[in-house]
């Protein structure tokens, strides 16, 4: 089988995104970035050079993005993700090689890998998405074993269904130190899995470096931490290119003590969120455009797009409902939420037969390898769209390219000017993640 053709890191072939009606404008958000990213070439590549020096990439990484057409914003970063399986297909020979090369770079010694998942034993996309990460990982050359954190007999494994077949799982052990499944000793760990409710015991003090970092689970890591590192960076970009920073990021706010079941909490977190709404309300933007301002409230250790609300006023805040106390009270596996940021709300303006869409990008280290449009026909274009009812689509641009207009909202022209605008505000979260690395003071 010949190896897979990697594709230049931008464009990026497996992703597009849709403009929006360029009558509003004189010229587009995302016309204007291409222009400015392609006459700033040289320089932004010495800009990203220099800020990965002296940094330790993560494996992988995917960024939710949300382009209004007036803003075009990273909205969260997830060192953990879990839509591998929701690819272009395209893009898998790409994954494959972008991974061999991530590998043998910062893992030189690995051979036998250990891909250690959520214990998610029901939820057939999400072991789907394990199996597509597996089977790039074993393309990639590697000898490998699905690990399982599930009570299990170590000698025989678990069988689990995948949406294309089973998936076999192999119970977990420390011996001397050294992690084993089964009788397998993997070189290198690798972990899909968020440890939003800590590490494992077994998987504690072991002798094998696991990637991305174990202390890089919600655990541990603040999206508070990521979006002060990231506007920073982007404050950096912005000024590169001459464009305002506040088009590629939101305002976002950090609450510590979260308390949604008493009044005096609800009292302090909504008189945050009244400061920002009228910090927004202050701000230049086309009525036609964003509409009335908002912000989303998420959890600050949030995952699986849990615990995450969206409010026009500090009253919503005040008057929450116990349903929704309740479900901002705890995040994915009964964590409690314990801080929250607030978060300016960005429209998403792209749609596909007139439901709201977000594009999803994936990286390996700052290499751009596919991603998909998250969509959901329930709700507004105002709201959380990582909620149950949601797909994913894989839509390529050979795809695309064929559907009728009225389906698909596009107005761009070129959809490689889309390809470049994502995998660049893809890298600078990339080289944000690396700086929270950085300053956990954990490098393997």
């Amino acid at each position: 089988m010949p190896e897979p053709r990697l594709l230049p890191s931008l464009p990026i072939a497996p992703l597009i995104a849709l403009c929006y009606d360029t009558g509003r404008q004189p010229k587009i958000m995302i016309q204007e970035l291409k222009e400015r990213l392609q006459d700033q070439a040289q320089d932004l590549a010495a800009w990203f050079e220099a800020k990965k020096a002296g940094l330790k990439l993560s494996l992988y990484l995917s960024v939710d993005i949300r382009n209004s057409h007036r803003k075009i914003s990273i909205v969260d970063t997830n060192a953990f993700p879990a839509g591998f399986n929701n690819l272009c297909g395209h893009g898998s020979g790409e994954l494959t090689l972008t991974l061999r090369r991530f590998l043998e770079e910062h893992y030189p010694g690995a051979r036998g890998l250990l891909l250690v998942p959520e214990s998610h034993t029901r939820n057939r996309l999400y072991l789907e998405n394990v199996r597509v990460l597996a089977q790039a990982l074993l393309q990639a050359g590697y000898e490998l074993r699905v690990g399982t954190l599930l009570p299990t007999d170590s000698s025989r494994p678990l069988r689990l269904p995948a949406v294309s077949g089973e998936l076999l799982c192999y119970g977990l052990s420390q011996e001397k130190g050294r992690l084993r499944a089964g009788d397998f000793e993997p070189d290198l760990v690798i972990s899909n899995n968020d440890f939003r409710t800590g590490v494992p015991e077994v998987l504690q003090g072991i002798a094998q470096p696991v990637a991305p970092l174990k202390e890089l689970g919600w655990h541990r890591r603040k999206k508070s931490d990521h979006f002060r590192i990231l506007n920073r960076l982007v404050a950096e970009f912005a000024e590169l290119i001459g464009m305002e920073a506040g088009r590629f990021v939101p305002l976002t706010d950090f609450h510590p003590d979260a308390d949604f079941e008493s009044e005096t909490g609800r009292e302090a977190l909504a008189h945050k969120v009244e400061a920002m709404l009228r910090q927004l309300a202050e701000q230049s933007r086309p009525p036609d455009l964003n509409g009335e301002p908002f912000v989303f409230i998420k959890d600050n250790s949030g995952t699986y797009g849990m615990a995450i609300m969206s409010v026009t006023s500090g009253d919503e805040v005040r008057r929450a409902s116990h349903k929704t106390r309740t479900r901002m009270r705890v995040g994915k596996g009964k964590a409690k939420v314990k801080e929250v940021i607030i978060q300016e709300g960005v429209v998403t303006r792209d749609s596909l037969a007139g439901c709201p869409m977000e594009p999803v990008l994936y990286l390996v280290g700052d290499q751009p390898v596919g991603g998909f449009f998250r969509v959901h026909c329930s709700r507004s274009d105002r709201q959380n769209l990582n909620v149950s009812g949601m797909t994913f689509n894989t839509l390529c641009f050979h795809e695309v390219e064929g559907q009728p207009q009225e389906i698909i909202d596009d107005h761009c022209g070129q959809p490689a000017d889309l390809f470049l605008v994502y995998g660049t505000l893809g890298r600078i979260a990339a080289i944000a993640l690396a700086e929270e690395i950085k300053a956990l003071g954990t490098e393997n």
